[in-house]
């Protein structure tokens, strides 16, 4: 009974809907694979959710998902999404978005 107690207090929790932050969910997926993120995530917050498009600013307490098939940078507040090149040998929309978030910070001197 215990353990149901607390799996069910867990499933309850919900995050805060006012930290100030943006949230930038970038997934390893196959290009035929369907994602349920945005199902998911809206069962714990209330947060703004949105599929990335093309140069979308970034505005606090709003959660991004990368769309499939692509790849995404930040660049002056904005995410960039492109066409996923599949001449590429090797598919890291991960590395390549924490890539560009790292340089936006040594930009910003931090």
């Amino acid at each position: 009974m215990r353990l149901y107690e607390s799996q069910r207090k867990r499933n309850q929790r919900r995050s805060p809907d006012d930290t100030g932050a943006a949230f930038v969910v970038v997934q390893h997926l196959s290009p035929d694979f369907k994602s349920h993120m945005e199902e998911l995530l809206s069962r714990k917050t209330t947060l703004a959710i949105h599929r990335v498009t093309n140069e979308m600013q970034v505005e606090p307490n709003t959660i991004y998902l990368i769309p499939p098939n692509s790849e995404m940078v930040i660049a002056n507040g904005r995410l960039l999404v492109t066409e996923r090149d599949r001449t590429e040998a090797f598919y890291l929309p991960i590395d390549r978005f924490l890539r560009s978030l790292a340089n936006l910070a040594q930009m910003a001197g931090l």
